[in-house]
């Protein structure tokens, strides 16, 4: 996942550019998620224990019933639009058909 440390301005008003997805897709890689958010790069927050084990549980539940006709993911960002913008959410799961896998 491409992403940038961001700091927040205290000075609210202060007027920042936003980041195109070129931009953001060309950030340098780091151990961090992070998402394009309304042309920001917002950090994704690390699962509590709870979220994690229910995620992995979902996770492998979803894997089982899809094997045949699709993937699921764990926190795979991917490109999307949003109110006509650019958002690359990491959601904690994504399920994408093979139909829609770009082949490797």
């Amino acid at each position: 996942m491409t992403s940038v440390v961001l700091e927040q301005a205290e000075n609210k008003s202060e007027v920042t550019q936003k980041l195109t997805l070129e931009k953001f897709l060309s950030l340098p890689e780091i151990d961090e998620s992070y998402e394009l958010v309304e042309g920001a790069a917002i950090k994704k927050v690390s699962p509590k224990f709870f979220r994690s084990t229910l995620k992995t549980a979902i996770w492998v539940d979803l894997s089982q019933w899809c094997n045949s006709f699709g993937q699921v993911v764990i926190e795979w960002s991917v490109i999307l639009k949003r109110r006509e913008k650019d958002w690359v959410p990491v959601p904690d799961l994504l399920y994408v058909s093979n139909e829609r896998l770009a082949a490797d």
